[in-house]
């Protein structure tokens, strides 16, 4: 190495140091101690059905930014809640601890209020929430980002709900909504998502409506992949999926039962009450949908007339089983699609490899976006799976990680 090879190393390194903006130097220094800080004063909130426990509605007025909030297994009535905070984490320890209104309302819009935070909700289940105009909400979505995690959601006018505020992003994994209201009055949705930027609903179980739709978004973007929609026996919903505004929306890998005592025969609907959004797509791939009514279904419909200009729709290899329309009075893009007039096992998931090597091969999806790399689990989440060596339509395969689930 040259003699001076060293002192030219400094130089270039005195020179860099010198580039430096001293202003934005101090800035992140200064970023860096707060972050540090706020670490270090974090703190864990235990709260339990013990006597002397710290409550729920405590919590939320004293918690702040940056803190956990741990909930340990057992039943908490009237454990309504606003959560003012900006940042916070609240998760179920143990066997899922189980909030229910009971009588309560937190400003008479459901169980708990989230009002303009980032927020993570894991393992709770949400039980029995009323409110005005009977919208009462066992999670009520105003603004910010909220990820829900391994929830439940039972028995609630609606189960999870958010404001029209244009910035919110709201995701949910691995999740059940079901057991709407019965009585007269209101539309209990399962999930009723407004005017947001963006919605993703990941290997979750919707089931039991009553009138209501299962799922409905308004919101920029939906994304649906892996999850189980199906009414059952006792469920009177009307949609299994609502897009009343159109967006972007992408529908991958699902499976979508609509039963005997359904109040509306469109299993899925797009553009009913007109468009919202500069642009309107909708991506359907891989899906399974089921009617098990003898009445005919309407397994996708359309409103094209109420768009500005015409919506895309793009439906590649699902497969609707039972009686029914599906590319019918719909224009757009429509490959590998098959219908089988018998259902699958009644909507049972998943469906036994037997039924599915029975079914033709067709062609992977043209755009890889649209080819699933899970399927919806037995009871609830999802299961990586291989790409085949020969895709069939709907959303599971019979070949690759998906011959060892259980039938």
């Amino acid at each position: 190495m040259p003699a001076d090879a060293g002192s030219e190393r400094d130089a270039m390194h005195v020179t860099t140091a010198k580039s430096i903006d001293p202003t934005a130097l101090r800035a992140i220094i200064a970023a860096g101690m707060l972050f540090v800080s706020s670490c270090a004063l974090a703190k864990t909130w235990i709260i339990s059905t013990e006597p002397g426990s710290i409550s729920i509605g405590e919590v939320a007025q004293q918690a702040q930014d940056g803190d956990t909030v741990e909930i340990r297994a057992g039943q908490y009535d009237g454990g309504v809640a606003v959560w003012p905070q900006k940042r916070l984490t609240i998760r179920g320890i143990g066997a899922r601890p189980i909030i229910r209104a009971g009588t309560r309302s937190a400003e008479a819009k459901g169980i708990w209020v989230i009002r303009q935070g980032d927020f993570t909700i894991e393992n709770i289940e949400f039980r029995d929430a009323r409110g005005a105009d009977a919208v009462g909400s066992g999670i009520r979505l105003e603004r910010g980002t909220l990820t829900v995690r391994k929830c439940v959601f039972l028995n609630n006018e609606i189960g999870l709900m958010t404001a029209n505020t244009p910035s919110t992003r709201l995701t949910i994994e691995d999740s059940e909504f079901g057991n709407a209201p019965t009585d007269a009055g209101g539309l209990h949705h399962l999930v009723y998502v407004g005017r947001i930027e963006s919605v993703e609903v990941r290997g979750s179980y919707f089931h039991t409506g009553h009138v209501g739709h299962l799922f409905k978004s308004r919101a920029r973007q939906s994304t649906l992949k892996y999850n189980l929609l199906a009414d059952g026996p006792d469920g009177e919903a009307s949609y299994e999926l609502d897009f009343p505004n159109g967006g972007e929306v992408l529908v991958v890998g699902n499976t979508l039962v609509q039963g005997m005592r359904s109040q509306n025969r469109v299993v899925i609907a797009f553009g009913a009450e007109g468009n919202t959004w500069d642009k309107n797509r909708l991506q359907l791939a891989h899906n399974t949908l089921v009617n098990e009514s003898f009445i005919p279904a309407w397994f996708l419909r359309v409103w094209r007339d109420r768009f500005a200009s015409p919506p895309e729709i793009v439906a590649v290899n699902n497969l609707t089983s039972g009686l029914g329309i599906f590319e019918f009075g719909n224009d757009g893009v429509f490959i590998g699609n098959a219908n089988r007039v018998q259902t699958l096992d009644h909507g049972r998931i998943p469906p036994s490899a037997a039924s599915l090597l029975a079914l033709d091969a067709v062609r992977p999806a043209p755009d890889p976006a649209l080819r699933p790399d899970s399927e919806f689990a037995p009871d609830i989440g999802e299961i990586r799976i291989s790409a085949p060596t020969q895709w069939v339509p709907g959303a599971f395969q019979a070949t690759g990680a998906a011959d060892n689930r259980p039938h």
